[in-house]
């Protein structure tokens, strides 16, 4: 099913799907809900994967921005046990929350770009779906 998704982007996939849209559709009368109908549900089964990159890509930083609140946490508790002096005691904190910030980005920048590569790629997938089932429309009409 993984590998459907980078299908129906291909020219083939497109066309699998305008057939499965206009599968049964003739005659007289307004087939333009029904097909419209059919045309989101096939949308939605692409889209489907972007919801986990989106959710990941905003879920991620704030991930890493509670660790960095954590870590700062810890340096000002050896603060107030008074280790101000002892850049050791300082340093795990510091370290842990510089750390979780660039795990948070590091995971985060790719979920991101790879949301915004797909989402243009269902879109443009949206635009030559819709042109191929109004030619078909138009050829049966």
């Amino acid at each position: 099913e993984r590998l459907w998704f980078f299908h129906s982007f291909s020219k083939r996939g497109i066309h699998n799907a305008a057939d499965r849209i206009t599968e049964g559709i003739s005659g007289s009368g307004d087939k333009y809900p029904l097909i419209n109908m059919r045309g989101r549900k096939e949308l939605l089964a692409v889209r489907k994967g972007l919801t986990l990159l989106y959710v990941l890509g905003k879920v991620l930083p704030m991930l890493g921005l509670l660790g960095t609140v954590l870590g700062m946490v810890k340096v000002f508790q050896q603060v107030s046990l008074g280790n101000i002096g002892n850049p050791s005691a300082l340093a795990s904190g510091i370290w842990e929350a510089l750390l979780t910030t660039v795990a948070g980005l590091v995971s985060a920048i790719p979920a991101i770009l790879f949301h915004s590569y797909f989402s243009s790629r269902v879109d443009r997938m949206r635009t030559s779906l819709e042109e191929e089932v109004m030619e078909r429309m138009n050829k049966n009409a």
